[in-house]
């Protein structure tokens, strides 16, 4: 294995953490896209000037999954937490996926819940990417469920944000809290949600979240949030677990007013199915009806004249 090849690739990855700066990244996790880089740096770029890691650095070995190297430097006596860029040996190991190489580096004395670049911790890095393998060797090695990254998410609503069904399931059965709120005062459900991310949003019901849970600034619902931004797929379910279709935002707005506004016919047609009163009004007096003609939803005003709005 050539070192010093490898250690020449992965200082690549202070170019792309200047490209991450001028903003052409959406929701990153710091670690986590940085990690990505790092393991694919390391294979697409021929050289890139000088760097710090050496040889006698498990940064290389772990992100490539070679797990006899690994134990070597572990045996040697190479600091298993070492951080370089933001990132442990456990974190770009957890990130390229090498269940091997995690489980040599946990036995070789590896934090399982090391603190990396903004809070991410190896959980987080797996929950969001979807592995559930990952994530349960992680939980086993004692991962802490509720640890919370600078932004206030938990690897619950950063599995939800993804919409990650069956590993949302595996943190809840850990102990992982549903109702956490980041620092945007959004649960894991309402995450799920406004991304319309139906795997996530059943399992996070089915494992004990709030069906009417507000937060946000706006303390809304998710069947407001999942009202509002379309997701129809999304209401089904939350209608299916019997979400409250008339709880109002503190104005008094309610799901059936947000659908109609923005048009979503479907939406509308379901709610009313479920009970929504059709001439509730908020506190400026408006009416479901009266917003769907301030914004002329021609489809949506037929429907509501149908289902008894008169105002």
């Amino acid at each position: 294995m050539n070192w010093k090849w490898i250690a020449i690739r992965i200082c690549c990855v202070d170019m792309m953490r200047k490209i991450l700066s001028w903003g052409f990244i959406v929701k990153p996790i710091g670690g986590s896209i940085i990690g990505l880089l790092f393991c694919g740096m390391m294979f697409l770029f021929p050289a890139c000037g000088s760097t710090t890691v050496s040889q006698s650095s498990l940064m290389a070995p772990a992100a490539a999954g070679n797990t006899q190297r690994v134990r070597e430097l572990i045996g040697q006596g190479v600091p298993v937490d070492r951080q370089v860029l933001g990132l442990s040996p456990l974190g770009v190991a957890v990130i390229a996926d090498h269940l091997e190489t995690v489980q040599a580096l946990l036995q070789g004395g590896a934090d399982v819940n090391l603190s990396l670049e903004k809070g991410q911790t190896a959980l987080m890095l797996a929950a969001r990417k979807g592995s559930l393998e990952m994530v349960r060797l992680l939980i086993t090695a004692k991962a802490d469920v509720m640890a919370r990254n600078d932004s206030g998410e938990t690897a619950l609503q950063l599995a939800a944000w993804e919409g990650h069904g069956a590993v949302s399931t595996a943190l809840l059965a850990a102990g992982a809290d549903p109702e956490a709120k980041d620092k945007t005062r959004a649960t894991p459900l309402l995450a799920a949600t406004g991304r319309g991310q139906v795997d996530a949003v059943k399992a996070l019901i089915e494992g004990g979240a709030d069906v009417d849970g507000r937060g946000l600034t706006d303390r809304i619902t998710p069947l407001l949030l999942a009202s509002a931004a379309g997701h129809a797929a999304v209401v089904k379910v939350l209608v299916a677990f019997r979400a409250d279709v008339n709880a109002a935002t503190p104005t008094g707005v309610t799901p059936l007013m947000v659908a109609s506004v923005r048009g979503h016919s479907g939406i509308v047609t379901d709610l009313l199915a479920a009970g929504a009163q059709p001439n509730a009004r908020d506190t400026s007096g408006r009416t479901a009806l009266k917003l769907a003609q301030g914004a002329n939803r021609q489809a949506v005003i037929k429907i509501l004249e149908t289902a008894g709005a008169t105002e």
